[in-house]
């Protein structure tokens, strides 16, 4: 077996199943990934409490936030990945997708070198957005990824207007 490139592990779950794992393999192949690790199903012992799903009190600003939006529209998580290709001198440090037509998520990867993302750009769809961690509204269309990731180092992008 060839020595891994880049990996990636998926989480089973009730919701995100087996045949879920192999739908997603073309994408994640597409960004690179050459091997992938399952994480199985994992059930709390019927001795511990239930776990809440709302987010423990350390949970951080960032995953509150995107866990309210998630709970706020499902259906905006349910879509199908939709790769988005970045340009410029460290396009193969950002990793970035769409989910249907109304989310985009843009994150840095191998960002030790890249040099404040130095004329580095995604080109966004057509609208206007909303940062669901900082607030800020950018316009689709060519968008440095720096002004993406002012405020946080990742963005979650919802359409607020086509």
């Amino acid at each position: 077996m060839p020595a891994p490139r880049a990996t990636y592990r998926l989480q089973l779950h009730p919701g995100f199943g087996f045949a879920d794992a192999i739908a997603a393999v073309p994408y994640l192949a597409e960004l690179g990934i050459s091997h992938l690790y399952l994480s199985p199903v994992r059930r709390a012992a019927t001795t511990r409490a239930p776990r809440s799903r709302a987010c423990s009190p350390s949970c951080s600003p960032a995953i509150r936030r995107v866990l309210a939006l998630r709970a706020a529209s499902p259906e905006r998580f349910a879509s199908p990945y939709r790769a988005l290709a970045a340009t410029g001198p460290h396009a193969r440090r950002v990793f970035a997708f769409a989910r249907g037509e109304d989310l985009v998520t843009v994150v840095p990867r191998l960002a030790v070198r890249a040099e404040a993302w130095r004329d580095t750009a995604l080109a966004l769809p057509a609208g206007r957005w909303r940062d669901a961690l900082s607030g800020g509204d950018v316009d689709g269309g060519i968008q440095p990824v720096a002004r993406l990731w002012r405020s946080w180092p990742i963005a979650l992008l919802v359409r607020v207007a086509a």
